[in-house]
Order: structure tokens, then sequence, then C-alpha cells
């Protein structure tokens, strides 16, 4: 009877977490004999029965197991280093004067490759990004149902269009490659800004645009709740 956690407490959980280490922030679901990567499952390849028919050289192995090993270590050993040095991340913010603003929160529609890459009506999932002056980074995913069922018409589908502006909550931009003229209204009235100007561009320089653009238009000089008011 528990129930789940929802984004703003997950979020908060995870930032908590977080101190010195990159918190993993991708999972769909945790499983501890997952086997792939990130959206590739290939749990399928390495069944019970697949391993029992095959025939293994333990002793080379074992040796293989060593190497691999050495190499993580060394691998590791270098990141620290190269984390301990000073890095300086540069954005550029155009004509923007050099002064603080707060983060802002933005959702991203890809179908991945690190870019900006669907349409609106067809995810599943947006990706959520905290943008601010000092870069972008990713702080987790919402899943939704899916607007757009066939075509290139989605027909009446209010009711899965209010579940996806909820799961968004909190995100003041909603990145995709295009989004129709409906949905497009329902997010602005909700205080979300659907922005379909950076198809096929890399995620991070489209967020930086974007964050960059908010501040030379004044809209980060108020607070989230005064934005969103104002656009409700």
């Amino acid at each position: 009877g528990q129930r789940g956690p929802d984004s703003e407490e997950l979020q908060e959980l995870q930032d908590a977490c977080e101190g010195d280490m990159n918190m993993m922030r991708h999972c769909r679901q945790c499983r501890a004999d997952a086997v792939g990567l990130l959206g590739e499952d290939r749990g399928s390849e390495f069944t019970i029965d697949k391993i029992d028919e095959m025939e293994v050289n333990y002793a080379e192995a074992m040796v293989k197991r060593a190497e691999v090993h050495a190499q993580i270590e060394a691998d590791l050993a270098a990141k620290k280093a190269k984390k301990a040095e000073p890095q300086l991340v540069q954005l550029d913010f155009g004509s923007a004067p050099r002064k603080q603003y707060r983060s802002v929160l933005m959702a991203v529609a890809t179908q991945g490759g690190g870019m900006i890459n669907q349409h609106f009506g067809h995810a599943k999932e947006f990706l959520v990004y905290e943008v601010s002056r000092e870069g972008t980074k990713m702080i987790g995913h919402r899943k939704t149902d899916l607007y757009c069922t066939g075509g290139d018409t989605c027909g009446d589908a209010e009711t899965t269009l209010q579940k996806i502006i909820r799961s968004l909550e909190g995100c003041e931009v909603v990145l995709c490659s295009k989004i129709g003229y409906e949905p497009w209204g329902e997010l602005e009235a909700a205080g979300i800004q659907p922005n379909g100007e950076h198809p096929m561009e890399p995620i991070e320089d489209a967020l930086v645009a974007v964050y960059a653009e908010m501040i030379e238009n004044g809209k980060l000089d108020e607070l989230p709740e005064t934005v969103h008011q104002a656009s409700a």
C-alpha cells in the first residue's frame, strides 16, 4: 500500500544523497540482474539455459578478468585526477549581463543520441535537466502516456495531454523537434513554454541557448511561481 515518490520527492532525495558523487538518475527500474546499457536491455542474451550450454575456460577468464579490473582502476584514477583539477565552464550567453540567475528545469523529448529528435506527441517520457549559468545537469526522467497514437493526427487526447502536463510539473520549458498547435496552447496555459526551434541539435547546446534567451528576455528576473501565475 505504499505509494511511489513523485518527481519532486525523488529529485530531493537524489540531491540529498549525491554529495561529492555523481548520482545515477537515468534508471527506469532498479534491477540487480540488469545486463546491457541504459535503454538497451540485453538480458535475453544471457539466460540461464544459454549459460549452461557455454564452454568456459576459467583460467583464461580469470586472466581476462584481472586485465579488465586493472584497466577499470586506471580509468578511475585518471578520472579522479582530472576531477581534482579546476574546471571552468564557459557558456556563451551573448550580451546578457554577468550576474546570478535562478536555475530552470527544462524537459526534453528525445529518441537518444544526445539530440532533440522526437515529436512531442510521440514521446513516452521526457528527460529533465536543471539549467543554470554553470551549465546543464540531468536530474531525471518523467514517464508519460503517448499523446499521438498514429499518423500525423492525434485526435481528441485532452485527458492524456493533461496527464502529460501534470508529469512535467516544475518544468518551465519543454524542447522537442516538433509540436502541434493544441498541445502548444495547453502547455502555455499551464506555464510551460514549448520550444521546437532546436530540432536535431545536441541537447546541452539547445538548453543553454534557450536559457540565454530567457535571460535576454528578462524571464529569469521573476520567481517561477510568478511566471506560472502570469501565464495562467
